[in-house]
């Protein structure tokens, strides 16, 4: 799986879903992961240890652009991974 990191001090966030193995014959055929490109509430809350709750207010109080959320649902929203560098600035500027 890669990662994104830059320095020792960053958050990481896992950018591929884990690969799949499936049995084929007498042995494995392993398909690599995909690439993440949205991710929901719960994965960005736990990338940042807070609550889910909390990246929806984040929504709310404009931190994460209407251009980087989609409707996946009724009440489930999607999130462009690329919100996590902006947001990973603000929390180390307000958490430290």
């Amino acid at each position: 799986m890669a990662k994104v990191k830059d320095s020792p001090d960053q958050l990481t966030f896992t950018v591929f879903c884990a690969p799949i193995v499936v049995a084929a014959g007498d042995g494995y055929l392993i398909k690599p992961g995909k690439p993440l490109v949205k991710i929901d509430a719960t994965q960005l809350a736990a990338h940042f240890g807070v609550d889910p709750q909390t990246v929806y207010r984040w929504r709310q109080e404009g931190l994460i652009p209407d251009s980087a959320v989609q409707r996946a649902g009724k009440r489930k929203l999607k999130f462009d991974i690329g919100v996590i560098p902006v947001l990973e600035a603000w929390f180390r500027a307000h958490h430290d």
